[in-house]
């Protein structure tokens, strides 16, 4: 039997259409668009894309009551500038669908005012039978400018506008309130965390809250977090966002700064040179032990501080006389572990039971200049500002402070009691 050509070519041809990817659907299921509900505007999904300016509050809603699906899965996707977060949801007999219950946790407790998210989703439509329909929209801004449902807050004390910042030593009188008469369970999401669904009665005590406080004191101390109710397995409510700062114990100082050697005023050009520029003087040595098992990081601000500089001479026979000046000649700096630098500060890292040398230096960063060249006897340093220490979180926010402190020393066996003026036009200058 001899096959006819036209008929191979017909198989052919309706063999590769029935093996063609159909994104929109299985069998007649042809969905209306659904509408973005913005304020107080609706738009048509097919004429959303026209829009000049299209951002997303977290309240705007997407309105499916047209399409009438029975299920909807939404596939998510978020970026910044350095990121991309993918995420997927799916609600079943739900007409209409809130912008915020589309977002991934880490989109949800981001501060939009830091960070900019441009989310797009797949809209897969399901009726009945199954069949699948499919709508897309394009990457939009998201933003949080409406107060939120459900609201964290002081009960007693004042309430700043803004980020509610809290450490655990501060949520005693902070509550979670929602209006709702359904039985409902409230759960705290944050970026390194999620802890466990409470239940949720118009009121709860933020401190009912348990966090792993060492696990998230090794990845962020500092934390962005949202409540969010839920309702038979529903996410009705998002609160606003709160900030909590969980403070490590302070580590140890150890001061072990070595005198200077009693020098002989015939050695006091090693100190002049190093206040003229040169080499920098160590005038200070701590050890900072970590005495907790997890990584700690410290940040140095290297702004030179101030110290009281007396200089000892004699003008041209005794009494002495003292010249003393103010100078920002002070600086610390780790001597080990650095893993960042920037204009004016540097981070040492500091690992689990481990110890951090700092030393402090001064060195002037203008030449001195005497107008009348001093027999310098005697040296003195004190006065010393305390140095302030950051403690910031692997992500380089602040969590703590703490102050290093010079001990003041003198550079003569004995600093002579009695004094002379000055004769005039006899001192020095940093220029």
């Amino acid at each position: 039997m001899t096959k006819s050509p036209l008929l191979s070519a017909t198989v052919l041809i309706l063999g590769l259409a029935s093996c063609a990817p159909d994104k929109k659907t299985n069998d007649v299921y042809h969905a209306t668009p659904p509408f973005v509900h913005t304020n107080d505007t609706e738009v048509s999904l097919r004429d959303w894309d026209l829009q000049k300016s299209r951002q997303y509050d977290l309240q705007d809603i997407i309105d499916f009551k047209d399409s009438h699906p029975k299920k909807i899965d939404v596939k998510t996707e978020c970026r910044t500038e350095d990121d991309r977060i993918l995420a997927k949801f799916n609600f079943v007999n739900e007409s209409e669908v809130a912008i915020w219950r589309m977002l991934p946790n880490e989109v949800l407790t981001a501060n939009f005012n830091r960070s900019t998210y441009d989310c797009a989703f797949e809209l897969n439509l399901f009726d009945e039978a199954g069949s699948n329909h499919v709508f897309n929209i394009s990457p939009v801004e998201v933003l949080d400018e409406k107060a939120a449902p459900a609201q964290i807050a002081h009960e007693a004390t004042f309430n700043p506008k803004g980020l509610l910042k809290l450490s655990p030593q501060t949520e005693q009188d902070v509550r979670l309130r929602f209006p709702t008469t359904a039985p409902s369970s409230a759960q705290l999401i944050c970026q390194g965390t999620q802890l466990p669904p409470l239940g949720f009665d118009q009121v709860l005590d933020l401190a009912h809250f348990q966090f792993p406080t060492n696990d998230i004191l090794a990845a962020h101390p500092v934390q962005l977090c949202r409540a969010l109710i839920t309702q038979s397995g529903k996410r009705v409510a998002y609160s606003n966002l709160i900030q909590f700062a969980w403070a490590p114990p302070q580590v140890t100082v150890t001061d072990e700064t070595t005198p200077f050697p009693q020098l002989t005023p015939t050695n006091f050009d090693k100190m002049l040179i190093a206040l003229r520029t040169a080499a920098p003087l160590k005038v200070a040595r701590w050890r900072v032990h970590n005495s907790e098992k997890i990584t700690r990081y410290f940040r140095f601000n290297l702004a030179r501080t101030s110290l009281t500089l007396s200089l000892f001479a004699r003008a041209q026979a005794t009494p002495f006389i003292r010249m003393t000046y103010n100078l920002p000649l002070v600086q610390a700096y780790p001597q080990a572990n650095v893993i960042k630098t920037a204009w004016s500060t540097v981070t040492a890292v500091l690992p689990p039971f481990s110890d951090l040398i700092v030393e402090a230096n001064i060195q002037s960063q203008t030449p001195m200049h005497c107008q009348v060249q001093p027999e310098f006897h005697f040296i003195t340093l004190e006065n010393f500002a305390p140095i302030p220490v950051t403690e910031v979180g692997k992500d380089g926010s602040a969590l703590s402070t703490f102050d290093l402190q010079a001990k003041a020393q003198s550079i003569a066996a004995e600093v002579p009691v009695n004094l002379a003026a000055a004769p005039e036009g006899y001192h020095c200058d940093w220029y």
